[in-house]
């Protein structure tokens, strides 16, 4: 593994050995002390500018410092990604073990990485929606995990399915959806023509609606998401009443208004 340089470490080093303090150095580069000190603690960043001016004034090799400048900024933009990342599997963890889903320990990584690989989860930031959704819920442990496998087995299906034909969800257009399923004929249609009927009108404006019969007991109703390809996706109980699928879209697209999606573009 290459070895990172902190370009302050060789600006600091080059001013002990020639003798020049931090101040002398702003003064010489024409900028604030304040902005000398920002740039040497990392607050901000060295410009090309500042590469110049530093190898004229103090002769340390601009080339080089260049390069360490450019593979630092690289280092602490992974090292802030972590940092991001650690601190969402922490509220992740938290949630969790509050909920009873995983064991208090000090092994949080590993313990919500398992949990992750045991979901079929592909991301964190997956996870995190997960946790915050079933954060809303005071149910029992067996039915909170009821829910996540309920969750998944629906995710699962529609990574098998071909949705290239549908077009990207516009949130723009959720009045049309509404008129739209409104003119369908509810009273006169069975359980299995309303749904085809229902996929069919919601499919032109990139929504997913997926019934789920693998999962006939199952804690709740409905499942509202926006999935990193631009679809909104809605999955309901496959022995959800007609009225209760009704209740379901209405309450999706209420939450699509508020929250806001990816439009066509």
């Amino acid at each position: 593994m290459e070895n990172i340089i902190n370009p302050s470490d060789i600006i600091v080093n080059k001013l002990n050995e020639i003798g020049l303090s931090k101040v002398q150095l702003a003064n010489l580069m024409g900028i604030k002390r304040e902005t000398i000190m920002k740039k040497i603690s990392r607050e901000r960043p060295l410009d090309i500018e500042d590469i110049y001016k530093l190898g004229r004034i103090t002769g340390i090799d601009v080339e080089y410092l260049a390069e360490c400048e450019f593979h630092f900024r690289e280092y602490e933009e992974k090292t802030e990604d972590y940092i991001d990342e650690y601190n969402e599997i922490i509220e992740v963890y938290h949630i969790l073990e509050e909920k009873g889903l995983v064991p208090k320990t000090d092994d949080v990584i590993n313990t919500v990485k398992n949990f992750r690989k045991f979901m079929e989860i592909g991301q964190y930031s997956k996870l995190n929606l997960y946790a915050t959704f079933l954060s809303g819920y005071e149910l029992t442990k067996l039915e909170r995990l009821l829910i996540l496998v309920w969750i998944q087995i629906g995710l699962r299906n529609i990574r098998k399915k071909d949705y290239s034909n549908i077009k990207t969800y516009d949130k723009s257009k959720i009045n049309e959806v509404s008129n739209d399923i409104e003119k369908i004929d509810f009273g006169n249609m069975t359980n299995k023509k309303l749904k085809e009927e229902l996929m069919k009108t919601l499919n032109g404006y990139g929504i997913i609606l997926n019934f789920e019969p693998e999962l006939q007991k199952g804690l709740m109703n409905h499942y509202i998401t926006i999935l990193s390809t631009g679809y909104l996706y809605i999955q309901i109980a496959d022995y959800t009443s007609n009225l209760a699928i009704i209740e379901a879209l209405k309450e999706a697209f209420n939450k699509m208004m508020k929250r806001g999606a990816r439009r066509n573009k």
